[in-house]
């Protein structure tokens, strides 16, 4: 996956449509370049839910929004509240905002990172 648009300098990632965006997942790298397809384990998903995204909904590669967002989020999320801007607003300045074609993978995008967080949470009983 490569990247659409990020501003690391203000830590603020934001992607917009672009006409190359597909719908489907990005074609894997020919077998002469010396890039390969990240799959979603890559993406720092757990192996139960990158289990269930291949065998159960048939998903073999992340999208190039999934590329960019999942990885954000979840290091947005496993973040220790303590070092984020504030307890309070805990996101103030952090904010991920995506837009691309329908059906380029926003949504799942948005909600892998939370389903990763909710059951981190019922591991701990929380």
């Amino acid at each position: 996956c490569s990247a659409i648009s990020s501003d690391n300098a203000t830590e603020q990632n934001v992607f917009e449509s672009s006409s190359d965006l597909e719908a489907t997942s990005p074609p894997a790298a020919d077998a002469d370049s010396s890039t390969t397809q990240l799959g979603f384990g890559d993406l720092g998903l757990s192996k139960s839910v990158v289990d269930v995204l291949e065998n159960n909904f048939g998903f073999s590669s992340p999208t190039e929004v999934q590329c960019e967002l999942v990885p954000a989020m979840l290091k947005g999320l496993r973040t220790p509240i303590e070092k984020r801007s504030s307890a309070l607003t805990p996101w103030s300045h952090e904010v991920i905002i995506a837009a691309a074609e329908t059906g380029s993978g926003k949504t799942l995008a948005y909600l892998l990172p939370m389903i990763e967080e909710l059951l981190a949470r019922k591991e701990q009983g929380l």
